[in-house]
């Protein structure tokens, strides 16, 4: 185990961020020598945590290149920590903020870790692949950070991790250097406010109580991280843990929000534009509509899971929509009558709606009305005017030969000879035309729910798809390997890719990862990108989308026939 250490250690100036997973081996590695009496040859106990460290090298010796620093520094940022709080400084520009309770009963060298943490968070969050040089007047919490923790203490060497696994994954190199404290005015001086005037917020209790009323809120208006009701929260300054920055910067129809300003802004908040009766958002339309149907609380959760993510966005539009013309007819959009739903449908007809999207909206109403629109009969014949008068058009009139693709992918070449960004893109599109499924099923593949034969490759959809209903088994298809043209084979494909990004995916197990570091599943929005990609480079039409590819291939049967 020594001997494992001391390579490690020797291979950190070759792998970025490598001496981060050498200091719980260390320790441990001090621990166990002790233990056995400074014998070498015994074994010892591996952790669970250093387990994980040391996966960490597993995965990344093979293919890390650790640059040569060029001190070329995007950002100086200067921090500091108080009993009182912490404090900031970077490019004219200071911030603040208040220990919690917990926090100040630490030491003061971990505040100031947690305080360069914290200024980085406010200052850094945006930037990646760049050198930041950090000012702190704490030798202490320099050492920790420059050394990437250290095995004496424990807690500042979490703290030093916590620091830089941040900055690991935004591909941040920080350098932490010391200023005397009659340098670092600006921070010093932030990190001693006192005045708590705008940390006043409201008490557990009266807060649970607008819960039970309204439910839990998307959004804290005014807050800070040390008061924030909610995750996402809006503060005055910059704050680390913040999504947004000013409250009245930020469109609050958007959401279902929280809002306990600071006295003096009562009236400003009172009297804003967009505090008013605006649309709540999907999920808070759907959360009332139920309210006022008398279904239980308990079950409103459940109700709307029922809905994919796909369909509140969708659904979002439309019932935005809706409210806005309610509100211009002075009527509750949520007690709407037949006459009401007929007068709006033909206002949006009139303003060029096409079939489907009056469909949408109609079915949207539909959710969060209280009477039933599916079965009205002047909705149905409303319905089927605008289909003789305005009749849906397909997306596509035409087709593309999807011969053009088997060729471009043959003529990528050998499968040993490819790189991994062709080998995806190869591998992507034969699939979508094998297949004929959506974006979304192929980015749920899992490489666990494959069974390979001598003969095909069989894949099951796990995951919950668009298709899944009750009753019915989720889809599965098999791949079955092409001798008469073995170029176009997606199953030979499907195993080289699978081999090929074996060190790169680590535990990932769905089939498709990114082609760029840092690898990571892909997502169905990349994959659709990709085989847009492909259809270009093919030469078809830049008009038609990765969707095209599962109607392409029926059409020219039906052309043929």
């Amino acid at each position: 185990m020594a001997g494992l250490i001391g390579g490690l250690v020797a291979a950190c100036p070759g792998v970025p961020y490598g001496m981060l997973y050498t200091k719980m081996l260390e320790r441990e590695k001090m621990k166990a020598l002790i233990l056995n009496d400074q014998n070498f040859d015994r074994r010892m106990i591996i952790h669970s945590y250093v387990k994980k460290d040391l996966e960490w090298w597993l995965k990344n010796i093979p293919v890390a290149k650790n640059p040569i620093r060029s001190l070329n520094y995007r950002l100086e940022i200067f921090s500091d920590a108080s009993l009182t709080g912490w404090g900031a400084h970077c490019n004219g520009e200071n911030t603040h903020g208040f220990w919690s309770q917990e926090e100040k009963r630490l030491h003061i060298n971990q505040l100031e870790i947690i305080a360069a943490f914290l200024a980085l968070k406010c200052f850094a969050r945006e930037v990646q692949n760049c050198e930041i040089l950090h000012r702190i007047d704490n030798t202490t919490a320099i050492s920790y950070i420059n050394r990437m923790g250290g095995v004496q203490y424990v807690e500042l060497n979490q703290r030093a991790k916590d620091i830089w696994t941040w900055c690991e994954k935004r591909r941040i190199w920080i350098f932490a250097s010391y200023i005397p404290s009659r340098e670092n005015t600006d921070a010093d001086r932030e990190s001693r406010r006192v005045n708590v005037d705008t940390e006043w917020e409201l008490g557990a209790p009266f807060f649970q109580t607008i819960v039970e009323r309204w439910g839990f809120p998307e959004i804290d208006l005014f807050a800070s991280r040390s008061n924030a009701k909610t995750e996402v929260f809006c503060s005055w300054k910059r704050d680390p843990e913040a999504r947004y920055i000013d409250a009245f910067t930020v469109n609050w129809s958007k959401y279902l929000f929280y809002a306990f300003p600071p006295f003096a802004m009562v009236a400003k908040v009172s009297n804003s534009p967009v505090s008013g009766s605006s649309f709540p958002g999907c999920w808070e339309a759907l959360r009332r509509s139920y309210q006022q149907k008398l279904v239980p609380a308990e079950a409103v959760e459940i109700l709307i899971s029922s809905l994919t993510d796909s369909t509140l966005k969708q659904y979002n539009t439309a019932l935005k929509n809706w409210w806005s013309y309610c509100q211009s007819e002075k009527r509750d959009p949520l007690q709407p009558d037949i006459y009401l739903v007929l007068k709006y449908l033909t206002f949006r007809f009139n303003h060029e709606a096409s079939y489907g999207t009056l469909n949408s909206e109609r079915s949207a109403i539909n959710l969060i009305s209280t009477i039933d629109l599916g079965s009205d009969p002047a909705i149905s014949r409303f319905f089927k005017g605008v289909f003789k008068n305005r009749p849906p058009k397909p997306k596509y009139d035409t087709t593309w030969n999807t011969e053009a693709v088997l060729n471009w992918a043959e003529a990528l070449g050998p499968l040993k000879v490819l790189d991994l960004k062709s080998l995806t893109f190869k591998l992507v599109s034969l699939l979508a035309l094998a297949t004929a499924h959506r974006v979304q099923t192929m980015s749920l593949i899992k490489i666990s729910d494959m069974t390979i034969s001598k003969s095909n490759v069989i894949i099951k959809i796990s995951e919950q798809i668009k298709t899944s209903r009750v009753g019915v088994a989720q889809p599965s298809f098999s791949l079955p390997f092409f001798k008469e043209r073995k170029g176009a084979c997606v199953a030979r494909v499907l195993l080289k890719y699978i081999k090929t990004t074996k060190v790169l995916r680590g535990k990932e197990d769905y089939l498709f990862i990114t082609f760029k570091r840092p690898y990571h599943r892909a997502t169905a929005q990349s994959i659709s990108l990709w085989i847009r990609c492909c259809l270009v480079e093919a030469g078809i039409d830049p008009k038609y989308t990765a969707h095209s590819t599962r109607h392409a291939p029926r059409l020219l049967q039906r052309r043929e026939v």
